[in-house]
């Protein structure tokens, strides 16, 4: 039996230095929260000391259930060499998953400090997916570091073991308490548990902002409401405004376009360019970063007021080539449904090569935008190639393209260009901003002292990527292609420089993380400056018309012709579980789920808070009635 104690004891204790250990590396989270009264306070601290134990308790429970099953099964074998190696294999267990808990803990926190975010489902999609963890441009330096930071972890949970069971820490553990006093740990427990849970049950009752926004600190929060309790008793819950979205998909039923599409035979055979750049926000479209393009963009139509239709890549593009919002992405996907846009050009037989120095598989654009065109004519980035060096080699390919092209055929190419992602790809002739960081390592960046530097990187990669866009508009110039060919250049997304509070993308719908550029180019057009206001939406129905389609927009998206006179009075942008209505005045957050509704937000256009957001709602209410029925529109 003193054997079998003291290999009880050693699990305990062990599980208690961690959890002392684990409570210092979450304290990141219990600093996020803003402390607005005491009710916060208590909140944020109850959450704090139960979810660390929460973490650790969960990867402890299948050892604790071994240990016993040893106990067990080999209770007359105290000293046998099974029992001894038996334990020696569930102390590993217990070391190595420890280990897990701080790493994961850890990246969590890397995450939520550089992006906002915890690890969600978007963050999964991008270590599932192919060409995920690509996409996000790690250095080797940050992989060293990694590597030393989760080593370091081991080794901590390590010395913690030693310490455990050399017996030097005799009533670490609470097993070590007299029974007495055992019983109030878990007492302590519930209390904790109880107390936050009832605590954002009563604030999720009466909107109260403070407590729900602090839940969002600690990943894995499990929210606890008494909404249907309260119904029972009487209790009507503050109310709160929603769009209503259909949130089980099995009940949606993709109906697109909403009629069949007509066409005209006599259209003319317009070629199409389609150049999209990462992370391409609108003010880098000037003389001193992007000279080249910026000049073509004089010779055409330029919109200076245009938004993305997401702040992700995803939502970006899909909004571009569909014209629809970001919250039908999943259903095409899952219908495997490619654009309108895509079908007529099979139709009429184009040529077509599309380059992407990033994958088409990540987003899935292999599975929605180009679904139908075949793997051979989708040309991807070569593995061990920088971003510019990818968009260098991919733009030779697209000229080569053009080069050897069957003549007598219209053709339509596309490239995304990776320069302007992080880590911000150039090669040394493209430097125009210094100082500016020399190595990009995520693990040891710091954004506060860096970002100026960081940014100076990114204006450098713009400006290597106006020389690849250079390349391409003077190849279109000198073989007289412009003459049948409709160019569009633009960025998927923006990216913000901590400007709002951020950095980078796909964490905020500030300005800088939404407005991005867009030039178009149509045979015979004439040169305009366009001030009003534009989306990635409006694509579709502007080009769709040049190639003969008859049915009115409204059959196959959500956007307006940008060539005709009138504006928008809103746009719409997505991410992965939210959307953001913007006019001219306001911006307002809708989360896609009801369960979020207290991260709906309302700030001015510009990202500034306002006091009297019941202004924004009576003057936005016939628009969001409007998008209401268009969040669902082609879903039946």
């Amino acid at each position: 039996m003193k054997n079998n104690l003291s290999a009880k004891r050693v699990l305990w204790r062990y599980f208690t230095l961690s959890y002392i250990a684990v409570l210092f590396n979450t304290l990141f989270y219990l600093k996020q929260i803003h402390y607005n009264d005491t009710v916060t306070i208590l909140f944020g601290l109850s959450m704090y000391l139960f979810y660390s134990f929460l973490y650790l308790f969960l990867v402890f429970i299948p050892v604790l259930i071994l240990e016993i099953l040893v106990r067990k099964v080999l209770k007359r074998h105290d000293r046998s060499l099974v029992r001894k190696q038996c334990l020696a294999v569930i102390f590993g267990i217990t070391i190595v998953l420890f280990t897990l808990v701080q790493i994961l803990i850890f990246t969590d926190k890397q995450l939520f400090q550089l992006y906002h975010f915890h690890i969600n489902g978007f963050v999964w999609n991008l270590i599932t997916t192919p060409g995920g963890i690509e996409s996000l441009g790690s250095s080797d330096s940050t992989l060293i570091s990694v590597v030393m930071i989760f080593a370091g972890f081991f080794a901590l949970q390590v010395a913690l073991f030693v310490m455990a069971r050399s017996g030097v820490l005799q009533r670490v553990s609470f097993v070590s308490l007299k029974f007495r006093y055992q019983i109030l740990f878990p007492i302590f427990l519930i209390f904790l548990f109880g107390f936050q849970s009832f605590t954002y049950g009563i604030c999720h009752l009466q909107a109260k902002s403070a407590v729900l926004s602090a839940s969002n600190a600690f990943p894995l929060y499990i929210p606890v409401t008494f909404r249907s309790w309260a119904k029972k008793f009487g209790i009507s819950p503050k109310r709160t405004v929603q769009l209503k979205f259909n949130e089980n998909e099995n009940d949606l039923q993709l109906h697109y376009p909403l009629q069949s599409m007509q066409y005209t035979w006599d259209a003319p055979d317009y070629n199409i360019v389609w150049l999209v750049a990462e992370s391409w926000r609108a003010d880098m479209l000037d003389h001193e970063i992007m000279p080249q393009t910026m000049a073509f963009a004089k010779k055409s139509t330029w919109f200076l007021n245009h938004y993305s239709g997401g702040n992700g890549t995803r939502m970006g593009l899909f909004s571009m080539f569909y014209g629809l919002y970001g919250n039908y992405w999943f259903e095409f996907l899952h219908h495997r449904k490619g654009p309108v846009l895509i079908d007529r050009l099979i139709d009429l037989d184009y040529q077509m090569e599309l380059f992407t120095s990033a994958k088409f598989s990540y987003p899935e654009f292999d599975k929605t935008l180009f679904v139908d065109i075949p793997s051979k004519n989708l040309h991807e980035y070569t593995k061990g190639l920088s971003g510019w060096e990818n968009d260098r080699r991919h733009v030779t390919a697209m000229i080569d393209f053009l080069e050897h092209r069957e003549k007598g055929r219209p053709f339509f190419t596309f490239m995304f260009f990776e320069s302007p992602h992080a880590q911000y790809y150039f090669p040394e002739e493209s430097i125009i901003k210094t100082p500016f960081l020399k190595d990009m390592n995520y693990a040891r960046m710091d954004l506060e002292n860096d970002i100026t530097l960081i940014k100076n990187r990114y204006i450098n990669s713009c400006h290597h990527l106006d020389s690849q866009l250079g390349r391409i508009i003077h190849y279109l110039e000198s073989n007289q292609l412009l003459e049948k060919t409709i160019v569009i250049i633009t960025g998927d997304h923006g990216e913000e420089f901590m400007e709002k509070g951020h950095w980078g993308h796909n964490s905020a719908y500030t300005e800088e993380q939404i407005r991005v550029p867009l030039v178009l180019w149509l045979p015979k057009g004439q040169p305009q400056l366009v001030t009003k206001m534009t989306s990635h939406l409006d694509i579709p129905a502007t080009i769709m018309p040049l190639f003969g389609t008859t049915n009115p927009a409204s059959d196959y998206s959500l956007g307006h012709n940008l060539l005709e006179p009138t504006g928008r009075t809103y746009t719409v942008v997505c991410d992965w579980d939210s959307l953001c209505y913007v006019n001219h005045d306001y911006k307002a957050v809708f989360p896609l789920q009801s369960y979020n509704f207290h991260k709906q937000t309302t700030t001015t256009r510009t990202d500034q808070e306002i006091a009297d957001k019941k202004r924004f709602f009576t003057s936005s209410k016939n628009d969001l009635a409007l998008l209401m029925t268009e969040i669902n529109k082609f879903n039946q």
